[in-house]
């Protein structure tokens, strides 16, 4: 996940397993990466007002990192890209998720 468009503000990934959940912080634009060779399996929850922009993405030709064998390389096409860090998956989602949603904007 990260937030930013030329110069990145902010930059994370998360390692999630059947049963746990990942809540996309609003304003934040993310990719989904299976680095193993199983199928993947997933569901989303999109907000009525969260829209879609990856122009951005698409015109750095991808994220602010690339998830390679040898592990995470800074994408060069961006001006600035902080340091990228791991955010533990949810076990669980509390409460309404419209609630959430909206909570989220704010």
């Amino acid at each position: 996940m990260q937030k930013g468009r030329d110069k990145i503000e902010d930059v994370f990934f998360v390692r999630a397993k059947k049963g746990e959940f990942i809540l996309i912080p609003f304003d934040y634009g993310h990719i989904t990466i299976n680095p193993s060779s199983s199928n993947l399996k997933l569901g989303n929850y999109v907000c009525f007002e969260s829209g879609h922009d990856y122009d951005s993405i698409l015109n750095k030709k991808g994220g602010a990192y690339f998830y390679t064998t040898k592990g995470w390389i800074k994408n060069e096409n961006y001006s600035y890209v902080p340091q990228i860090r791991e955010e533990k998956p949810l076990l669980k989602i509390e409460g309404d998720i419209e609630e959430i949603c909206l909570k989220r904007k704010e």
